[in-house]
């Protein structure tokens, strides 16, 4: 067997012990509006949703500084994530953003 096979044998079997048809999950995403985060870190969780090791039912919530709208978010991080259109937005539209300080607890909490 090779390391294809391999691969696909574990991700068919992880698929099958996953059980996300009813769960909620709420990801936090900090230094939202950074370089690290549209390029690697939003890539990953949409690549994670996009195999289906995300439940449907996902929120990201990016937290960072700078003054941004959920849509100025969304658009920031569009293209660094590949795949179809429609399952592109549809992860799009579960990331929501909030602007904040990082020195104090009124912020975060």
């Amino acid at each position: 067997m090779d390391s294809s096979e391999r691969i696909s044998q574990m991700d068919s079997s992880l698929r099958t012990s996953c059980h996300l048809d009813d769960s909620h999950l709420t990801v936090v995403v900090l230094g939202a509006s950074g370089d690290l985060a549209k390029k690697k870190t939003y890539p990953a969780l949409f690549e994670l949703y996009r195999a289906h090791f995300l439940p449907e039912n996902l929120a990201v919530i990016g937290y960072a500084r700078s003054s941004l709208s959920d849509e100025d978010l969304r658009a920031k991080i569009k293209g660094f994530l590949s795949g179809d259109e429609g399952t592109i937005n549809q992860f799009l539209s579960m990331c929501t953003y909030v602007s904040g300080q990082y020195d104090g607890d009124l912020d975060a909490s």
